[in-house]
């Protein structure tokens, strides 16, 4: 880990918020993933904040038990997401980042290399819309299955902040035109994931 991260992650043990072993190992590989900055960052907001997340969950909770009653909130998970894992493996093939912001993922942008505008491949026809995505599904499965049309630049999944679910849409960008055609008209087939694609201008 590099020396600034884990110096911030020291300072984070021994203000007693946190200790050695909540960090496990998926957490310390997916951590690595980021540019120092960003790592710094991240652990900086967590050590002033974490009252606050603490706060921002407890609420998520509080309102999601209002509207769909506490047995049911309490047979599933608080937080869901993709498998720690496969999402750790993915970040580190591919050296793309991924911003969890309210109501969306982001993965990717800008690629590793990429020497065309910093904002991302320019004019119309690089966009695809899927819809259908099952609501449990996240960039773990979906990323891997549209790799196969071509190099993505960024797929942006649509989430629900009362759920934690995904809303069953994302915005996906490829680095090359051929690539979002291809993935707008094949056919994709998998066990656990059924998709409709429409391609999307993106100016």
């Amino acid at each position: 880990m590099k020396k600034s991260v884990a110096e911030a992650l020291m300072k984070l043990f021994d203000s007693g918020y946190m200790t050695a072993d909540d960090v496990d190992e998926r957490a310390v590989e997916m951590m690595n993933s980021f540019p120092e900055d960003q790592a710094r960052y991240i652990v900086d907001q967590l050590r002033v904040g974490l009252a606050q997340y603490l706060m921002s969950l407890m609420r998520n909770f509080r309102d999601r038990v209002r509207n769909q009653g506490a047995q049911s909130v309490m047979a599933g998970k608080l937080i869901t997401g993709p498998d720690p894992d496969k999402m750790a493996e993915i970040l580190k093939r591919t050296g793309y980042s991924l911003e969890i912001t309210v109501g969306q993922r982001k993965y990717g942008g800008p690629c590793p290399g990429w020497e065309g505008p910093p904002t991302g491949p320019a004019g119309q026809g690089h966009e695809v819309y899927v819809g259908h995505i099952p609501h449990e599904l996240f960039e773990d499965a979906l990323v891997p299955l549209f790799e196969q049309c071509g190099k993505i630049w960024d797929l942006r999944l649509m989430m629900d902040p009362m759920s934690g679910k995904n809303r069953g849409y994302a915005f996906l960008t490829f680095c090359e035109k051929a690539s979002a055609a291809e993935a707008a008209k094949k056919v994709i087939t998998s066990p656990s994931v059924q998709l409709s694609l429409a391609s999307r201008g993106r100016s």
